[in-house]
């Protein structure tokens, strides 16, 4: 499919992306399809930034102009030290993935809590979740379910550090979560009782397996969830093997997308146009 160019002049606005890496995302289509489909005069633009630089790639493209800018990994929660201001849904995750600007000051909202629930099925009311990760997008993940009203939640991670950092995050906020290692995916009696179980992680992405579970000792309605938006997943194909239901990511980074679009343009994001280009 040919792609029509980015005429960028020196009244473009330039929006971007966060992160190292940065080349597999998929924003840049999503986005600049949608600025096109409205004509609007701006461009979203990849910046890939090692964590070393990051404080002055982001004091740098502020004072370049440019009017705002996604994060991805591994810079969401230190972006939320870097901002003027945090939004409640930034202050609740204790992570970033979007900043714009309001009345001169920068501001780190995040998305990402909006666009996962916006992705579950509607008819989907988990009694218990498990999240497997401890990084931003797990922090979002556990804000959009205590919203949703999931009480009984327990987050894994390899790495025990992070994972108590989490946990004391959202103990000051009043949520209680259960929290344990990796080897907690084998225990059955955890997995008995989970209606959706999310990978917050990058495990199992580009061929690399995800530790060993069992998602048949689930419940059979079991919603088997992964952020990544690559593919199919080891986490999703075992799973599916299973006979269980299966999402990616994809819908939880357009509707992100279309959240953050709104903040950096005023316009609401032409959603249908953003979908087919990830499609794409």
């Amino acid at each position: 499919m040919r792609r029509s160019s980015v005429a960028v002049t020196g009244r473009t606005r330039v929006v971007g992306l966060l992160g190292f890496p940065v080349e597999h995302s998929r924003s840049p289509e999503m986005h600049n399809a949608a600025f096109r489909a409205l004509g609007l005069d701006f461009v979203y633009v990849p910046f890939r930034v090692p964590p070393p630089r990051l404080r002055e790639a982001f004091r740098g493209l502020l004072a370049a102009g440019v009017t705002g800018f996604n994060v991805t990994i591994p810079h969401k929660e230190r972006v939320a030290r870097l901002v003027d201001g945090l939004t409640p849904e930034a202050r609740w995750c204790g992570a970033v993935n979007t900043v714009y600007v309001s009345r001169g000051r920068v501001i780190g909202h995040n998305t990402d809590v909006e666009g996962f629930l916006r992705s579950l099925p509607r008819n989907l009311r988990p009694d218990a979740a498990v999240v497997v990760g401890a990084g931003g997008a797990a922090r979002a993940v556990v804000a959009g379910l205590w919203k949703l009203g999931v009480r009984d939640l327990r987050v894994l991670n390899r790495t025990r550090s992070r994972l108590e950092k989490l946990r004391r995050h959202f103990r000051r906020l009043g949520v209680r979560l259960g929290t344990g290692d990796l080897s907690s995916l084998r225990d059955e009696s955890l997995l008995g009782r989970t209606s959706l179980l999310v990978n917050a992680t990058s495990l199992g992405v580009r061929h690399e397996r995800f530790p060993p579970f069992s998602p048949a000792k689930t419940p059979l309605d079991c919603l088997f969830y992964d952020v990544n938006y690559t593919g199919e997943t080891d986490f999703l194909r075992r799973a599916r093997l299973e006979g269980r239901e299966t999402k990616g990511g994809l819908d939880m980074l357009l509707f992100q997308g279309a959240a953050a679009f709104r903040l950096w343009t005023g316009r609401e994001a032409p959603v249908t146009v953003m979908a087919r280009a990830l499609r794409d």
